[in-house]
């Protein structure tokens, strides 16, 4: 139950009021040397909270620009990344 007022939640925030993303893109190597793909979104003041957005299978991070935007306004620092063979990264996802 908790999961879905989360869920419910986390979709009245991206829904709620849409925000221009501001972040800027990040690359990160995995120890295989897949690229990795991810957008940075900076807090204006530190120390500030921090979260990291994970989308979901067959999904990218561009899925979380309205809701990181909005976390950045707030004044949360948000990582959304694209996992391995998703969006930008490389690799593939068929380990999945």
């Amino acid at each position: 139950m908790t999961t879905l007022v989360a869920m419910a939640m986390a979709a009245w925030v991206v829904t709620a009021a849409p925000a221009a993303a501001a972040g800027r893109n990040v690359i990160f190597t995995s120890g295989d040397g897949t690229p990795l793909v991810g957008t940075f979104y900076e807090a204006s003041v530190r120390p500030a909270p921090a979260v990291v957005l994970v989308h979901m299978l067959g999904r990218t991070r561009e899925d979380w620009a309205p809701l990181a935007a909005q976390l950045e306004a707030a004044g949360m620092m948000v990582l959304a990344v694209d996992l391995r063979g998703h969006g930008l990264s490389g690799g593939s996802n068929s380990a999945l």
